[in-house]
């Protein structure tokens, strides 16, 4: 969370990266809007939470980021979408693997992944303008107040509310309110990051 991605002399760059692994596409976007010219309209039917712990000296810490599965044509795709010190990022693949275990067309630094999911009702043209309406895109990485934790759970959450046709705002939390939801937040994934990581590196190892 701290320093994911790179060092703290990085820079925000105000765009999104874009990468699709089936079609090989690599792209970067100034406006969130433009997604639309590179997918469908693709129905949400899950997300995921998802996090992978990043080792530093001072100890463990997680990136967190967002996964939904999406139908198109009765063929389920999976999309990522995260935020780092440079930039927010989407990816899509027809293979779960992709977005699990690679981030920009690189291995991730870690393999260990939670995640929790629901089933929810929404469309990916729901998140891309919610993206745009709330300048997701301007709003620069700040460890404390937006970082890549925060901008999992907005995501997260406003997937989840599509089901009721409900647009959330990005919240806005002081230090001690962030601190307390992610130390809540957390606390209620200890167990899914052993029992999920240790399934998913059985089914790994098995390939």
């Amino acid at each position: 969370m701290a320093a994911e991605g790179g060092s703290a002399g990085w820079t925000w760059q105000g765009h999104l990266s874009y990468y699709d692994y089936q079609t090989k596409t690599e792209k970067q976007f100034k406006k969130v809007s433009k997604l639309k010219d590179e997918l469908d309209k693709e129905g949400i039917v899950h997300v995921y939470k998802c996090f992978h712990p990043l080792a530093y000296p001072m100890g463990k810490v997680l990136h967190g980021y967002v996964i939904f599965g999406a139908n198109k044509n009765g063929t389920i795709f999976f999309h990522s979408i995260e935020k780092n010190q440079e930039d927010l990022v989407w990816q899509r693949s027809h293979i779960w693997e992709d977005v699990i275990y690679r981030l920009k067309n690189e291995d991730r630094p870690s393999g260990q992944v939670s995640k929790e999911s629901d089933v929810v009702v929404g469309d990916i043209y729901d998140l891309i303008d919610w993206l745009d309406n709330e300048t997701q895109i301007t709003r620069k990485y700040n460890v404390l107040f937006d970082n890549c934790q925060h901008f999992a759970k907005s995501v997260y959450e406003v997937v989840f509310q599509f089901k009721e046709k409900i647009m959330m705002t990005h919240p806005t939390l002081s230090a001690a309110e962030s601190d307390a939801d992610m130390y809540e937040w957390f606390q209620g994934l200890n167990e899914d990051i052993t029992r999920v990581t240790t399934s998913m590196n059985v089914a790994k190892s098995g390939d």
